[in-house]
């Protein structure tokens, strides 16, 4: 069983995102988070701070390992300042591809971000700029 829990700011249905920006990241928590088959849940929860909206997709699965995750979190980071580094580096596509079209879509090198505590939880934040298009 899985249950699904959603909490998004009604303030932000008007953001324009790229399209599936959120698949690979729920396609990554049935392939590698949950490994049983009961009590598995994903919140899917925003908040709006200082321009920004910020949505946590957070599951309660196996969670990674540190160095996986700042792995990760550099490729994505380099991703945006190097494309020739994304070209390169065929590990963690999914979420690497929805972190280059956020960061190149905004402009911006952080739009994702991973957290997470091994055998408990795995977080990732997703950082949108609000602005005049979006109604802001």
């Amino acid at each position: 069983t899985i249950k699904l829990f959603v909490d998004i700011d009604q303030s932000l249905e008007n953001i324009l995102i790229p399209k599936l920006t959120f698949q690979p990241i729920v396609e990554n928590i049935f392939k590698y988070a949950f490994k049983t088959t009961s009590n598995n849940k994903i919140k899917i929860v925003s908040e709006i701070h200082d321009k920004f909206a910020y949505i946590y997709i957070i599951d309660n699965g196996i969670g990674m390992e540190n160095e996986k995750i700042e792995k990760i979190n550099y490729s994505i980071q380099k991703d945006f300042l190097d494309f020739r580094y994304f070209l390169n580096d065929r590990n963690h596509l999914g979420i690497r591809n929805s972190a280059y079209k956020l960061n190149t879509f905004f402009n911006q090198k952080d739009s994702i971000q991973i957290k997470s505590k091994l055998l408990e939880e795995t977080k990732v934040l997703i950082k949108i700029p609000l602005g005049e298009k979006d109604g802001y």
